[in-house]
């Protein structure tokens, strides 16, 4: 059952992980932040996080492109 769960929540952050476009690993290694984060009011404090492998400056570099709407059923509705 664990293999199942674990098999489940790679391929989830795989299909997350082929979303980005740029810095995939860098934008990932944020997102483990984020979640492993409950007090941080920062991006600065993110990346202070030890999820967060990188340079801060790699932070502002990462969420600067726009993410590609590629998995099924995902629209862009930004552009209204």
């Amino acid at each position: 059952m664990l293999s199942s769960i674990l098999h489940k929540f790679k391929k989830f952050r795989q299909k997350i992980f082929s979303c980005f476009h740029a810095r995939s690993d860098a934008l990932m290694e944020l997102m483990d932040a984020l979640a492993g984060n409950l007090t941080a009011r920062s991006v600065v404090q993110l990346s202070l996080n030890p999820a967060f492998r990188r340079q801060y400056v790699l932070i502002i570099t990462s969420i600067s492109p726009p993410i590609r709407p590629t998995l099924p059923g995902w629209t862009n509705r930004g552009d209204d």
